[in-house]
């Protein structure tokens, strides 16, 4: 379990989130809200790495949001083709908000 993120970070990120939002919107507000933590995340995963950083930490990111979508009263949509942080085109997965 990614122990970099916490559930009350995760439920204050997504309250600045539209109804629907993909895994990288989550990570561009958490990103935006949480600059420090994000950047302790990023340097935890690329502790003897030499590429696939970004990848690996918004996966375990993206994997925390799956886990804990019923505490976060949020569900898996689809998953959709949007730009990564590199601006690269990537499946990401879209989430809705439950009330």
């Amino acid at each position: 379990m990614n122990k970099l993120i916490t559930l009350e970070q995760a439920e204050k990120v997504i309250n600045n989130l539209p109804e629907e939002f993909t895994s990288q919107d989550f990570l561009e507000k958490y990103r935006d809200l949480y600059e420090m933590e994000y950047l302790k995340g990023l340097m935890y995963y690329a502790i003897g790495k030499t590429e696939g950083v970004f990848r690996t930490y918004h996966s375990r990111v993206a994997l925390f949001l799956s886990l804990n979508k019923r505490r976060l009263h949020i569900m898996e949509v689809e998953k959709i083709r949007s730009k990564n942080i590199k601006g690269n085109i990537t499946k990401n997965q879209n989430w809705k908000k439950q009330h």
